[in-house]
């Protein structure tokens, strides 16, 4: 009876452990995968801006990892009172049943602060779980038909958890179980809140993003109606202006050309700065198309220059060339490679340079030429090398020396050389030392 006895407490011992350490494997394994959802999660919420696609991995992504019979995100309107669907993600088991009785979950639900399910989700800001699966959707769809789809697909439990961020709900993540939610483990439970918190923070983040986009496009649709507005404007000034000066309308008196000249230096100055935003607009979105063809460099180069001496020479600037090689032919789109690149850089040399030389350079190293512009005029702070060639970017000694400058011209002439596949760059040893600025275009 003694051995009966010890062997049967020995029994019961064993058992205990083996449902410790099943329980205590079974926690492991769900925070294993609760840990791999959330980093798969942020995955999500790092590669997809645009919140139809983020949806609808995040949905797909927690069903499968889970094993919920649906996922599904409905986004609020802003009164609250709406909810449309985003993304949804149902088992094979459901989906095979909504098909078969003709059901789509996926609808819009009005009338929420009428829903007893949904109500308090939005007012007290707390998840609510239901029994029966129909009572989110009671009053979107007939109770008798999404009953008989929730026997067919074994549903037990439905959780609605609002998605919120700072104290406003974007909108409910459904989550849909076969079987009851007091079935879940404290952990499972705490888990599911932490995914809702991640979902909510990256539909958030999709959301402002999505704005954002919508603002830039009317934004931009703006820049273009009243750049070409005021381009529109200007040219006509400037054919104005220029009539003057050619004896169009008649004599006119030395202080009418003298104002004329002025006013047409300026117009001149007002088309190019429309141009550059213009410029601006149209290669950061990408629409801008190159017509390629061989030219060579050196015969553009002599063209700018020859352009450009007068300009220097008023100045009381030096203006020199130096060339070393023969071959300066290169494939590209030579218009914007002269206006934009070549031309903005002499043009800039002479503007911030006040007294010197501007020694302008083609030089032929192997399988590339490399064009430059070395100045000795205000020079390049390590703070304003941080500014160069993006958009809008200026540094204080330009602002001072050129107030006009909008800040494109640099960032406008990077975008075309990185077009073509060259590299553009500037050096300075510091404020008030020169700089030279760098083109290198492949042959």
């Amino acid at each position: 009876m003694r051995m009966f006895s010890f062997k049967k407490k020995e029994s019961k011992e064993q058992k205990t452990v083996t449902e410790s350490l099943y329980k205590q494997n079974l926690e492991l394994a769900v925070k294993n995968k609760t840990l791999s959802l959330l980093r798969q999660l942020y995955q999500i919420s790092i590669l997809a801006l645009e919140m139809r696609p983020l949806g609808d991995k995040v949905v797909e992504t927690v069903r499968n990892t889970l094993e919920f019979e649906l996922v599904g995100i409905f986004i609020a309107d802003e009164t609250g009172e709406k909810l449309f669907p985003l993304s949804f993600s149902l088992s094979e088991r459901l989906r095979e049943s909504a098909n078969e009785f003709g059901c789509s979950l996926e609808c819009v639900i009005s009338n929420v602060s009428k829903n007893d399910f949904l109500r308090p989700i939005f007012s007290d800001r707390f998840p609510n779980h239901a029994s029966q699966f129909g009572d989110i959707w009671r009053g979107a769809i007939d109770e008798k038909l999404i009953a008989s789809l929730a026997t067919s697909a074994h549903v037990k439990t439905t959780s609605g958890y609002p998605l919120t961020v700072e104290d406003k709900v974007l909108g409910v993540l459904i989550l849909s179980l076969n079987r009851a939610y007091d079935s879940l483990s404290k952990f499972e439970q705490e888990s599911i809140s932490s995914l809702v918190e991640v979902v909510a923070l990256a539909l958030d983040k999709a959301r402002l993003y999505q704005e954002l986009a919508e603002s830039n496009k009317r934004q931009e649709g703006l820049i273009h109606f009243i750049s070409h507005e005021v381009k529109g404007y200007l040219t006509k000034n400037e054919a104005t202006f220029a009539g003057i000066l050619d004896g169009d309308y008649g004599g006119t008196t030395e202080e009418t050309k003298t104002l004329a000249t002025s006013a047409l230096i300026d117009t001149k100055k007002g088309v190019l700065t429309v141009m550059d935003i213009l410029n601006a607009s149209n290669l950061k979105k990408g629409t801008v198309k190159y017509e390629t063809k061989s030219f060579d460099m050196k015969k553009v180069v002599t063209v700018v220059i020859d352009e450009q001496i007068k300009n220097a020479e008023t100045k009381g600037l030096t203006l020199a060339t130096k060339t070393s090689g023969n071959n300066f032919v290169v494939r590209a789109d030579e218009m914007q490679i002269r206006d934009h690149v070549i031309r903005n850089l002499i043009d800039n040399a002479i503007k911030y340079t006040p007294k010197g030389t501007i020694t302008v350079s083609l030089e032929n190293r192997g399988n590339k030429v490399l064009f430059s512009v070395k100045d000795s005029g205000v020079g390049i702070t390590d703070e304003d090398k941080k500014r160069l060639f993006t958009e809008g970017g200026k540094g204080e000694d330009s602002m001072r020396v050129n107030a006009s400058s909008t800040g494109y011209g640099l960032y406008i002439a990077k975008q075309i050389v990185d077009a073509h596949k060259g590299r553009i760059w500037a050096e300075s040893e510091g404020a008030g030392k020169g700089s030279t600025f760098f083109v290198e275009l492949p042959l």
